[in-house]
This record gives structure tokens, C-alpha cells and sequence, in this order.
């Protein structure tokens, strides 16, 4: 409990959600011990962080879900245009919400399709859902390049990453 605390707390600190990819990344690569619940871990919170804080969300009535206020009061949620660390949106009514800044999305974007296609089949679906969540909003107008990407890993004479692309493609589809 106190962990998963700390790791909300967390989602909003810089380059968090680039961190969680890399610790995947790097335990794919053999940089680190390859453990599994790792690689599990940071994908469930990976996928966490970007559903809550990818875009502005909202409930059934219309109103802003604010998760940056839970739990986190070291949250500097000043609306300052040179503060790179933190990307606020100040609402229409006022209220603050974090949202990923562009940059890190960018980057997200850039790496989400080929990391998926090297992880365990587990650590694949956990990304594969993140992938869906980030496509339900950029794609196709901020994400062009997802389709193509997609398929060109479909020259790869690998079925699990076949596999996984197939999977999301589902996923991405269905909506």
C-alpha cells in the first residue's frame, strides 16, 4: 500500500512515465535483471499513469476527474508556461488537472509499438491496453505514423511479435 502511494505520488515528477518504459526496456535488454513482477510492475503503472493522465478526463456527468490532487501535495500545479516539469491545464472552471506533457508523449509514441513487441506475453497486454488508451486520443490526427510502424513489424519472422501487434491492432480496432 505504501508503495503503490509512493508511485502515484510519483506520476507527476518528470519523465515518470519515460522512466517506467525504460525499467521495461532495460530489463528486456538484460541491462538489469531480467525479473519478471519488475517489468510487470512498471507496466501496470505505466498503463496507469497513462490512463489517468494521457488526456483531461471525465466522468458520466461531464466533469473533470482531477487525479492530481490525490494523495499529492508536493504537486506544483502553478500554471506557468516555462515550467517544463509539469504540464497543468487550467480548466474553463478553474481547476488544475496534470496531463502529460507533449514532449513525453512524443516520446512515448516513438517507443510504445517496438517495446511492446519485445516484452513477455503478460508485460505485452499490460502495454498493449496503454497503447489502445493513448490510440483512443491520437489516433489517427497525432499518432500517423502508428499503422505504418505497426506493420513493419510484420517482417519480422518472430510470431510473438507478430502476435503482439495483431493483439493491439485488435484492441485499437474494436473501439
Amino acid at each position: 500500500k505504501q508503495a503503490e502511494e509512493m508511485i502515484e505520488q510519483n506520476m507527476h515528477y518528470p519523465q515518470f512515465p519515460i522512466l517506467l518504459l525504460e525499467t521495461i526496456n532495460a530489463h528486456i535488454a538484460g541491462l538489469g535483471n531480467p525479473d519478471k513482477l519488475i517489468r510487470m510492475s512498471a507496466g501496470v503503472h505505466f498503463k496507469n499513469c497513462i490512463r489517468k493522465y494521457w488526456s483531461i478526463q471525465k466522468d458520466e456527468d461531464g466533469n473533470i476527474i482531477n487525479y492530481s490532487g490525490v494523495g499529492d501535495e508536493n504537486v506544483n500545479i502553478a500554471n506557468n508556461q516555462n515550467n517544463l516539469n509539469n504540464n497543468i491545464t487550467i480548466t474553463a472552471n478553474g481547476d488544475s488537472v496534470y496531463v502529460i506533457p507533449e514532449e513525453q508523449k512524443t516520446v512515448i509514441r516513438e517507443n510504445i509499438v517496438t517495446i511492446m513487441c519485445e516484452v513477455t506475453d503478460d508485460v505485452q497486454k499490460v502495454l498493449c491496453e496503454a497503447l489502445s488508451l493513448i490510440s483512443n486520443v491520437d489516433f489517427p490526427n497525432n499518432w500517423q505514423n502508428l499503422l505504418p510502424e505497426m506493420i513493419s513489424h510484420f517482417n519480422s519472422e518472430d510470431f510473438h511479435k507478430i502476435n503482439g501487434v495483431l493483439t493491439c491492432a485488435n484492441a485499437i480496432f474494436k473501439r
